[in-house]
């Protein structure tokens, strides 16, 4: 076998190379997908959500991680979404992040929920005490600070939060708790989504938004009273099955595993 030429050597290297990156390119498009997602794991008292359009990515950590969230994050970003644009968690959350989180997935902004004061000075922190609007593609993200207040008879923690998720006639609720939502909510929000509350009370008050909510709080606040609506459709979220949403054509694509509450079958 005759030997290679060191030209042809270099050119089969750039070659294999290019092929090599165009596949990955190729790879990690497919797994994002044209549409804006949302991506939902959910234990406990605690929701980790990823919005994703494109490249552009924004974590929201709502309710209350007894640990470190990392795990959620690593298992809903995959090997293919190394960046996260922006995290919004309150303090407490933050806290339970590793030292080399931020660096680690490249993240530009942190978003504190709790508002006031920071005690990092910086530019990639930032205070929830006024309202924010961010963009990430088609995701039109407004973070709202709430006073603190009293939900079902159980006074707030503190200051609350909630965020409106808008992608042209689609507009999606996060908060903390349903409760806040209820209160708080748009009420032209399509979807509702936060770790724990009162589903009754959300449907009584946003007649036919969809609600998702951690599995064991979703059950147990369900009465055999529920509001007699066109639509009741609920979405159970888990700590390690990914419920993922897609918004395509003016819609919300939901999870197989969605139960219309009227029949007890999916949608």
């Amino acid at each position: 076998m005759s030997p290679i030429s060191r030209r042809r050597l270099t050119a089969l290297i750039v070659g294999g190379a290019l092929t090599g990156a165009s596949w990955t390119a190729g790879l990690a498009v497919l797994a994002r997908g044209r549409h804006p997602q949302l991506f939902v794991l959910g234990s406990d008292q605690g929701q980790v959500l990823l919005l994703e359009h494109g490249t552009n990515r924004i974590v929201i950590l709502a309710g209350t991680f007894k640990q470190s969230p990392e795990p959620a994050i690593d298992l809903l970003c995959g090997l293919l979404r190394q960046h996260v644009d922006v995290v919004v968690c309150d303090r407490q959350t933050l806290d339970l992040l590793s030292s080399g989180f931020r660096a680690r997935r490249a993240v530009t902004t942190i978003v504190d929920l709790n508002g006031g004061p920071l005690s990092v000075n910086s530019q990639r922190f930032v205070s929830l005490s006024n309202a924010i609007r961010m963009y990430a593609g088609a995701l039109d993200v407004d973070i709202a600070p709430l006073p603190a207040g009293q939900w079902q008879g159980e006074v707030s923690n503190g200051p609350g939060w909630i965020v409106h998720i808008t992608i042209g006639s689609v507009v999606i609720a996060v908060g903390s708790t349903l409760d806040s939502i209820a209160e708080h909510g748009h009420i032209e929000a399509t979807l509702a989504m936060a770790p724990s509350g009162d589903v009754v009370r959300l449907w009584r008050t946003i007649p036919g938004i969809v609600v998702a909510t951690n599995a064991r709080d979703a059950l147990s606040s369900l009465v055999l009273d529920a509001p007699a609506i066109d639509t009741r459709l609920l979405v159970r979220t888990f700590g390690k099955d990914i419920a993922h949403f897609v918004i395509r054509n003016g819609r919300i694509e939901l999870p197989d595993w969605t139960q219309d509450l009227r029949s007890g079958s999916g949608p």
